[in-house]
């Protein structure tokens, strides 16, 4: 049972990475105008990481259905997924909130929605998969 919910949640985070990358990429050759101040960084998120999420997203998706298989390896991809997700939104609200002068409540409800949003599935994934 915890094998088919973490294949789940694995699949829909996999295809949420990489509808976010294969929407990166599209913006190389859809990109109306870049900002004067952002090219450098728009350039680096098409270029860079737009195929790298899809990458990552689409091995995700796949070892999600291989998860509910019974695959060791597929268990190993979505866990070390899930821990990088893990630091990688608390490093960012940790980056966040020391760029910041004056913290408003707005700051906090953006924070706790960025932790929902990525920090939840995947201590979900982290918890449904240990042995």
């Amino acid at each position: 049972m915890a094998l088919t919910v973490a294949g789940w949640l694995a699949i829909v985070c996999g295809a949420a990475v990489a509808l976010l990358g294969v929407t990166l990429i599209c913006e190389i050759f859809l990109a109306g105008g870049v900002p004067v101040g952002g090219a450098g960084l728009f350039a680096v998120l098409t270029l860079g990481a737009g195929p790298i999420l899809t990458l990552i997203g689409i091995t995700v998706l796949v070892s999600g259905f291989k998860v509910m298989g019974g695959h060791e390896w597929a268990r190993t991809v979505i866990q070390v997924f899930a821990w990088i997700v893990v630091f990688a939104s608390i490093g960012w609200l940790g980056y966040s909130a020391m760029h910041e002068r004056h913290i408003h409540l707005i700051d906090v409800v953006h924070w706790g929605i960025i932790l929902l949003v990525t920090g939840v599935p995947g201590i979900a994934m982290i918890l449904l998969l240990r042995r």
